[in-house]
């Protein structure tokens, strides 16, 4: 079971996230705080953890010393960012203090908890709406940017795309996904089948090729 820390000052963000993070089998909150004290205290701590959740908002945003303390304390430790700033540039010094990922406080538990699972594997994760924002305002096309792919891809399509080339397996890919191994199976042989290829090796050749993957 995954072990959590949470930092937030906000008593009704905070309320929001045990109110989504509640009754997960796969989780548990060990110690939430309102304070930087409480935070880099824990961090300190030689207790058990698997990642920590911090807000941050418009009043903390020219300040984050605490985010670069965290991650000079436990640098292996997953920090999930989440705040009400949409600025590219403070975005991108959240991720340049330690963060690895961040999300915005209007997230549903879905997305929530495919950013926990995906960070805790060691990836990097930011709110899908910030990125779907970001390709609707940049002057710059899509199609300028990546190799155009000869077919379309549906977004179920591409996450599978994208852990497959991550290395996971079936039953992690589904613990991700919220399936079972043997529908993840299914997905899998049916993206082969779509891409015309007879293995895994040929398929991530071919997804990163065409920029379906990073």
């Amino acid at each position: 079971m995954l072990k959590i820390l949470i930092f937030e000052s906000r008593e009704i963000v905070l309320e929001h996230l045990r109110t989504l993070l509640a009754g997960q089998s796969f989780c548990e909150i060990v110690e939430t705080t309102m304070s930087k004290d409480g935070w880099i205290d824990f961090l300190r701590s030689e207790s058990p953890l698997d990642i920590g959740i911090a807000g941050w908002n418009s009043s903390r945003s020219n300040g984050l010393e605490w985010l670069s303390e965290a991650k000079n304390i436990r640098p292996e430790l997953p920090l999930l960012t989440m705040g009400n700033i949409s600025v590219a540039e403070q975005i991108r010094q959240v991720f340049f203090s330690g963060a690895s990922g961040y999300i915005l406080s209007t997230i549903g538990r879905e997305e929530l908890l495919f950013a926990i699972r995906h960070l805790v594997m060691g990836g990097e994760y930011i709110s899908s709406q910030l990125g779907v924002d970001k390709f609707k305002l940049d002057d710059v096309s899509v199609t300028k940017i990546l190799p155009v792919a000869d077919k379309d891809y549906s977004a179920a399509e591409l996450r599978l795309f994208q852990a497959i080339s991550d290395g996971l397996n079936s039953k992690e890919i589904g613990d991700i996904f919220f399936l079972s191994r043997r529908s993840i199976e299914s997905r899998r042989a049916g993206l082969l089948a779509k891409v015309g290829v007879r293995n895994t090796a040929a398929l991530i050749k071919y997804a990163a090729m065409r920029g379906l993957v990073t």
